[in-house]
């Protein structure tokens, strides 16, 4: 079934982080971007996000601040994975970042959550590189939208590389802590 939602009868920031506080939560995670493409803020890279919607209104902006408002930390999931049409984009990279920097805006993270993975190719050599290089990307953009006490949880294949990227995070953070 298709149709229209009328924002004013499903969807009111204030009652839902209301229900969130009341059911004991402390942060709420948001997910930014569908794995449509589709944004929910307005973007300079794209129309294709909620201000072409029936209802353009920032709802990622609402949601931080009230669940601020409200004493609920607030999380952004930015996702990468997309359709076919946009894996092959030859700008795929610039476009992503750019996206990042629009969706975090002047806002600090208290937490960076990267389960970015590249395609193994069953080369430990080349696969340890790639997912170097991923952890990289990674550090580099919570040194730029993170607070200076948040934190950055990122995913790590053991091997070649491992203890490289271990090192890299102890002259980074304060606390380091590997789990299996």
């Amino acid at each position: 079934m298709a149709g229209v939602i009328n924002s004013g009868s499903w969807w009111s920031w204030p009652g839902w982080v209301k229900a969130m506080k009341q059911a004991g939560m402390r942060y709420a995670v948001l997910t930014t971007r569908h794995t449509s493409g589709f944004l929910l803020w307005d973007s300079a890279t794209t129309g294709f996000d909620v201000a072409a919607s029936p209802v353009p209104t920032d709802v990622v902006g609402e949601f931080v601040k009230e669940c601020r408002l409200q004493g609920i930390v607030p999380g952004l999931y930015y996702c990468m994975w997309g359709n076919k049409q946009w894996m092959p984009h030859p700008n795929a990279r610039a476009i992503i970042l750019a996206q990042l920097a629009e969706l975090m805006g002047d806002r600090l993270a208290d937490v960076v959550v990267s389960d970015m993975a590249p395609n193994l190719s069953g080369i430990e050599s080349s696969d340890a590189a790639r997912i170097e290089h991923l952890v990289e990307l990674a550090l580099e953009f919570s040194r730029q939208h993170m607070k200076p006490q948040g934190a950055l949880v990122v995913k790590v294949f053991h091997g070649s590389g491992y203890s490289q990227l271990v090192k890299l995070f102890k002259q980074s953070f304060q606390v380091v802590k590997p789990i299996k």
